[in-house]
């Protein structure tokens, strides 16, 4: 997401692609919007506080989206950042949810004035892979330092550590969760008595990693986010016909996905997920609002993201139930100043993380920030902004 204004006129769907193979373009030199894998810090430093407030487990990283403004020098880079955590007993709680937001100017201490381009160094490896330039060079490369921390990582989530292996000092943690799960996996060498295993599947590692992509929702004009109902189909939308059109959507979709960057199995997962999602969200009592949310949903049912940073704007909420006003907000810690909404996480994201998200469920996470984006005191630290849960049903 590049916004470069003050406000977006237009509703902006997030989808995830697979992470590309150079893995690089995922870190923060290139001030990525992604899913999963590991935080692409924006203030390399200055970390934020990713604990659970209700468990105090770690919580795992689920987006990050890079959304910058045009309204002041210091709004150049804007990254937002959306933590959850895995645990059944903290659904729901105050604290197991937590978003941060991060800006710099284009003058910064972390990152070079002038940007890194993909597109020309995409473009620049295809052409060597093409005229098989990648034979062994006379020159080494020297290692680009660019983006890399300044303080200790996590080596199981890449958050801030507050401590390192007793044993050999090589590994830091975050906490001694993953102190022991990472001896667990059988990646900690100097101690391990394991089996090897996967990171992802730890139930407090890192989430499958995809970047998240961006493109403008077409299925309705800017500001019709209002709920379209017919009197004459009162009694009958709570069967399960109710969702023949949307599920002959998804049908399209799985067929039309052999022409994407997923894989075919990855595309039969998903169509199959997807018709899970509605089942699950069904309600047996008329919902107008999840009608609403069913209908615009439908249209694109990958969708993982929905942006739209307007005066305007209010969330695409799940059903009547436990909604809340922009007025209910709580205020910017920084400056008092309004919050608005800004984006929200779609459920569908769930599916794309497979068993890897524990017990992690809801119906939508609703983002709200700083109507100013206001700086923090000093500049460049993460502020927390305010993230709502909302349940499928």
């Amino acid at each position: 997401v590049s916004t470069q204004s003050t406000t977006m006129d237009a509703i902006l769907l997030g989808f995830l692609e697979q992470a590309p193979s150079q893995q690089r373009y995922l870190t923060s030199p290139y001030f990525p919007s992604k899913a999963g894998g590991k935080p692409a810090w924006l203030n390399l430093r200055d970390l934020p506080d990713t604990k659970c407030e209700r468990c105090q487990g770690p919580l795992s990283f689920l987006l990050q989206v890079y959304a910058d403004l045009d309204v002041r020098e210091t709004t150049f880079h804007r990254s937002l950042y959306v933590f959850c955590c895995k645990q059944n007993d903290c659904q729901g709680k105050s604290g197991a949810y937590k978003a941060f937001r991060c800006q710099l100017g284009r003058q910064n201490e972390f990152f070079p004035y002038e940007l890194r381009d993909r597109a020309a160094e995409e473009e620049e490896e295809q052409r060597k892979a093409k005229s098989k330039a990648k034979a062994k060079s006379k020159t080494q490369k020297q290692p680009d330092n660019t983006g890399v921390c300044q303080i200790p990582l996590c080596v199981v989530c890449g958050c801030k550590a507050e401590s390192c292996c007793p044993s050999c000092s090589a590994f830091h943690y975050c906490s001694d969760i993953h102190r022991q799960e990472h001896r667990r996996s059988g990646s900690h060498q100097c101690e391990s008595t394991v089996e090897p295993g996967d990171l992802t599947s730890m139930s407090g590692g890192v989430l499958p990693e995809f970047e998240l992509v961006v493109e403008e929702d077409d299925t309705e004009p800017s500001g019709q986010q209002e709920e379209e109902d017919d009197e004459d189909e009162d009694e009958e939308q709570a069967d399960e016909g109710q969702f023949t059109h949307e599920l002959d959507l998804l049908r399209k979709y799985q067929e039309e996905q052999a022409q994407t960057k997923m894989t075919e199995s990855d595309s039969k997962l998903e169509g199959e997920l997807m018709e899970d999602l509605f089942k699950k969200m069904a309600v047996t009592d008329v919902d107008e609002t999840f009608t609403a949310f069913n209908t615009a949903v439908a249209h694109h049912p990958e969708q993982v993201l929905r942006y739209w940073r307007s005066p305007a704007s209010s969330p695409l909420w799940v059903s009547s139930a436990n909604q809340i006003a922009v007025s209910a907000v709580p205020p910017c810690p920084i400056c008092n100043g309004r919050r608005v909404f800004e984006f929200q996480v779609m459920p569908q994201i769930l599916y794309y993380m497979g068993e890897s998200i524990g017990d992690l469920d809801f119906g939508t996470l609703a983002v709200f920030t700083c109507e100013s984006s206001c700086d923090s005191a000093p500049p460049g630290h993460y502020v927390p902004e305010y993230v709502h849960y909302q349940a499928c049903k």
